[in-house]
């Protein structure tokens, strides 16, 4: 999750990016921030800003549809595993702001608008795509993260763990008839392994 990118209308910096630098020389001045420490805090500065903006914008989604807890089961169930398992990047914060979006409005106008009859194939189907590639596949380490032998360990026992509980409680969900929630956590899921997939056949395609 990362996210906006506005242009600076001086040049070609994203504008998250020059607020970040702004805050940041600001505790230097103060001397809160050490100045060797600058890139490290402008870069989590720029990770504050830009996953509020994020969840900012998922929240008014979910006001205008009347759907707020359905936003907190996809961060309950989004956000630990795709820590874990990994997948796709975006290489900017606009592609990254514009992606997140754009699938949490889907996630949102699937649970709004698609005939609950379809419900339970949903549910079913993110259980027989995700445990396979998830156990496969993951943890899928980005380039620019670095982690040693004994996180990836970790990564990879914490994936299974979390998408084997995530399938139980669908399966567990579905024997109750709660399809609605069933999808929300379904939809999830999904999203998680859809990035990991797109990770892997561009990994494949960068391999030929």
């Amino acid at each position: 999750m990362c996210y906006i990118l506005i242009k600076d209308i001086r040049g070609d910096k994203p504008m998250i990016t020059l607020i970040s630098k702004n805050i940041v020389h600001f505790f230097i001045e103060q001397e809160v921030v050490k100045l060797e420490d600058e890139e490290v805090y402008k870069y989590g500065t720029e990770m504050v800003i830009s996953t509020s903006a994020s969840i900012l914008v998922t929240l008014i989604i979910s006001i205008i549809f009347r759907e707020l807890l359905y936003m907190t089961i996809f961060y309950l169930f989004f956000i630990p595993l795709r820590m874990n398992v990994g997948g796709y990047h975006a290489n900017s914060y606009e592609k990254c702001f514009v992606t997140t979006v754009s699938a949490y409005l889907l996630y949102i106008l699937v649970l709004v608008y698609l005939s609950k009859s379809l419900f339970v194939y949903i549910g079913l189907f993110s259980i027989i795509i995700s445990l396979p590639i998830v156990f496969i596949y993951a943890p899928m380490i980005h380039k620019n993260n670095i982690i040693n032998k004994s996180g990836v360990v970790k990564r990879k026992i914490l994936s299974r763990v979390f998408v084997v509980v995530d399938c139980f409680i669908i399966i567990l969900l579905l024997n109750k008839l709660d399809y609605k929630m069933t999808t929300a956590i379904s939809l999830s899921l999904m999203m998680v392994t859809i990035s990991m997939i797109i990770e892997i056949l561009r990994d494949w395609r960068c391999s030929q």
